[in-house]
């Protein structure tokens, strides 16, 4: 396999504006981090990276990262896509040691046609689609080939059957199902709709009868007579309503002058004395004071006059 180098610059600003400034430019930016090592800013360029993560490997491909003249073994940790127009952002680069295992996923390609589909009819169902496995960074596989020839209907092939290289552990739970073959669903069945009948051509086509209003649609309920509705009940006639009494009584307190002298010179304080029943006052007439007048006063009648004050 062709070694495959990746140019680099070291980035000194940082920033959101910074950063949309160096993709204006044609630049994504990217941090180059490792065990035990500093992390980097760099600015990498996207057509180089896009090229590494379509090749068959992906994002397992081993390249050289040459950053100031100097290369670095690292592989693609992560990256970031524009989620509407599909273009790279960010870039994660993870420096490796040669000597060294690492932990990295793994895509499974299926192989064949299983004899459960071909002859039996059965669906083929992938469950599982990448296996984590662990090995040194030079070992590290493209794809696992997972042969289902041989898979019969209601069979299933488990991660312990799958054959990988002598140089790679695989740290997925054995049990785990990677494909297996089951029955397609039944469909559901749809009653089928009956023939309407074509009249023949000389055949007379019998007119739909329309049912008039207050057609009898039972036959021989011509002659039956009908039940006479009930006369409706006579309104009962409204009760006459009771001609309230008069109750209650005004009075009138005078403050100063008399009481029988005119409005205009006159001022007193009227309120509505009310004895049940009786008729409400006039709406905003004045309602006594509890407790007042007090008896005995001159102030009771409206025909007293106030006390002359000395």
């Amino acid at each position: 396999m062709p070694e495959i180098v990746v140019s680099a610059r070291n980035r000194s600003e940082k920033g959101k504006n910074v950063n949309r400034r160096l993709r204006a430019q044609g630049l994504i930016p990217g941090v180059l981090y490792g065990a035990r090592k500093d992390a980097v800013p760099v600015a990498v360029s996207p057509k180089e990276i896009g090229s590494i993560l379509r090749s068959a490997s992906g994002e397992n491909t081993l390249f050289d990262l040459d950053l100031g003249g100097s290369r670095r073994k690292v592989i693609l940790k992560e990256f970031q896509v524009e989620p509407i127009k599909g273009r790279l952002l960010h870039a994660d680069f993870y420096e490796v040691a040669l000597d060294q295992t690492l932990e990295v996923d793994v895509h499974v390609e299926i192989q064949g046609v299983p004899v459960g589909v071909k002859v039996q009819g059965g669906v083929l169902d992938i469950v599982t689609r990448e296996l984590r496995i662990e090995c040194l960074p030079t070992d590290i596989p493209e794809k696992i080939v997972v042969d289902v020839s041989e898979l019969e209907m209601g069979k299933h092939i488990r991660v312990s059957e799958v054959k990988v290289p002598d140089k790679v552990k695989v740290l997925t739970e054995p049990d785990v199902v990677v494909v297996h073959v089951v029955a397609p669903r039944a469909e559901e069945e749809v009653a089928p709709v009956a023939a309407e009948a074509v009249p023949t051509e000389g055949a007379a086509v019998a007119e739909p009868e329309v049912i008039k209003k207050g057609k009898a649609v039972a036959e021989g309920a011509e002659g039956e007579e009908k039940p006479e509705k009930p006369e409706r009940a006579e309104r009962a006639e409204k009760p006459e309503k009771k001609e309230k009494k008069e109750g209650g009584s005004w009075s009138v307190s005078a403050t100063r002058g008399s009481a029988t002298a005119p409005p205009a010179t006159t001022r007193a304080s009227w309120w509505w004395t009310r004895s049940r029943p009786g008729p409400a006052p006039a709406r905003g007439a004045r309602r006594p004071t509890p407790g007042w007048p007090r008896p005995g006063s001159a102030a009771r009648t409206c025909c007293s006059s106030s006390p002359s004050r000395s």
